[in-house]
């Protein structure tokens, strides 16, 4: 068991990974073994790092928080070379997973925002993909975006609605438009004409177009460290 300990004034926060079955402690991102990164040297003692490090320290990054922990994990999103940080808040499966990107020109940490529901997204490792998926009760859109410098963007979005006998499909039913900034879908749509109706072959294909990858990289609370935060 890996443990990550630091003291952030009244909040103790405690990161804790499986590993081997032994108890260690250190003090730095740089000493967690993430299941997605097999290159340690590609992100041990690097700027990016140092910085998401002092983030995760910085009390004021979680204010008053309610959440009993949160979630980190480290991946490639892009093909910088640089990975993106990955959080989710408690376990509480309605959250989504809040992705940040290092800037090595302002040399800080950027939010990119939060994407899809239910404690985990899906990327494409240094393809520039992440996927995110919203809705309840068998009405799931699936939205795809990519980083274009500090912010996101939509590149599609597929539809199931399975309020039917049979699932149904959809494709390009909706303006892919975003308004910028740290908002990551747009409002949800009603039901889709079925003029846009596609098969299920077709949605598969589409996926892994916009994906750009048949093995995405699954993300959420379930495959990440865990930090424990304790008021004192």
């Amino acid at each position: 068991m890996i443990r990550f300990k630091a003291v952030l004034g009244l909040v103790m926060v405690t990161i804790i990974l499986g590993a081997c079955g032994r108890s260690e402690e250190t003090e730095s991102l740089s000493g967690v073994v993430f299941e997605e990164i097999t290159d340690e040297n590609s992100y041990l003692g690097t700027p990016a790092v140092i910085r998401y490090d002092e983030f995760l320290k910085d009390k004021n990054n979680w204010p008053d928080s309610d959440y009993k922990s949160i979630h980190v994990a480290l991946g490639f999103i892009d093909d910088d070379d640089i990975p993106e940080l990955f959080v989710t808040l408690d376990t509480v499966s309605i959250f989504g997973v809040h992705i940040y990107k290092y800037d090595p020109d302002s040399d800080s940490v950027i939010y990119l925002g939060e994407f899809s529901q239910y404690g985990f997204c899906k990327y494409s490792e240094k393809k520039n993909r992440i996927w995110g998926q919203y809705g309840n009760n068998g009405y799931f859109e699936n939205y795809y975006y990519e980083i274009v410098g500090n912010e996101v963007k939509v590149v599609g979005r597929l539809l199931s609605d399975g309020a039917f006998e049979e699932i149904k499909y959809y494709a390009d039913y909706a303006d892919m438009d975003e308004s910028g900034g740290v908002i990551t879908h747009v409002d949800p749509v009603s039901r889709p004409d079925d003029s846009f109706c596609i098969s299920e072959q077709e949605f598969e294909q589409r996926d892994e177009e916009y994906m750009q990858t048949k093995e995405p990289i699954m993300i959420g609370y379930n495959n990440m460290a865990e930090m424990i935060i304790k008021g004192e």
